[in-house]
């Protein structure tokens, strides 16, 4: 016999069952049908010669009688936890809510950021600026001409209401007047060769002409080449600079393309 002591006697025979079975034959008790408070705060599972309890959220025990105090776990994020028979609530800090205070509700609008977008950060309302912008609320413009040259003397800084642009000196071009232009692609020269120079040109005249263009004739039968050699940044007062291209003196339109 697995659950008890059998003793023999004249005739008959007894037997002494361990805890939690039952005589006369030692069959295994059902302690949760003997009453409903068994487990006073959870479910009583039966099992062979015993029980064990599955106690509900809060309590702990072999009963469940002892109260589970959740707030040793600090489950409040941002506020004081209480602790109640089997549960517990949370009372939240000055601007935030949710059974945990984890929502963060503290006012925030763009109406007080002019030119940026209002952010909470480490419980704060503040304004992230948009670019050009500063201040508390992104309503000081940033002058970039501050930091940004133009690539002086190529060109010049204009600041203006969050950005900025370069007004580029002739003979420059670009964002930041880097680049430069080269007026030889218009071919300004009547004859010879065009030297582009940097933020001008010049004209290396043939033997037959002279001029700034080399546009005047030699009327000579020297064979002596004429070079304008004073090579001087010029740009040309009788060209006039288009969308269409550069137009000289005497109405002949030359190519070229103007960079912005």
């Amino acid at each position: 016999m697995n659950n008890g002591t059998c003793t023999n006697s004249v005739g008959s025979y007894t037997c002494h069952c361990y805890a939690g079975y039952l005589a006369p034959d030692c069959e295994d008790r059902n302690e949760c049908a003997l009453s409903q408070n068994v487990c006073h705060n959870g479910t009583c599972v039966n099992t062979p010669g015993s029980f064990v309890c599955h106690c509900d959220s809060g309590y702990t025990g072999s009963s469940c009688l002892s109260d589970v105090n959740e707030c040793d776990t600090s489950p409040c994020v941002h506020g004081t936890c209480v602790n109640t028979v089997g549960s517990f609530f949370c009372e939240c800090n000055d601007g935030f809510d949710g059974i945990l205070c984890e929502n963060n509700i503290a006012s925030c609008s763009n109406d007080n950021c002019v030119h940026g977008t209002c952010i909470v950060k480490n419980d704060v309302t503040t304004c992230a600026c948009d670019i050009g912008w500063t201040g508390q609320h992104c309503d000081t413009d940033v002058d970039e001409c501050q930091s940004i040259s133009c690539n002086r003397p190529n060109g010049t800084c204009i600041n203006t209401l969050g950005t900025y642009t370069c007004k580029c000196h002739v003979g420059f071009s670009g964002k930041l007047c880097e680049a430069d232009f080269n007026e030889c692609l218009a071919e300004p020269c009547y004859s010879g060769s065009c030297i582009n120079t940097l933020g001008s040109f010049y004209c290396d005249c043939d033997t037959y002409s002279t001029g700034r263009l080399c546009e005047v004739p030699l009327a000579t039968t020297s064979k002596t080449q004429t070079t304008n050699t004073d090579h001087a940044p010029y740009t040309p007062a009788n060209i006039i600079f288009s969308d269409t291209g550069i137009k000289n003196s005497d109405s002949k339109v030359r190519n070229y393309q103007i960079y912005n």
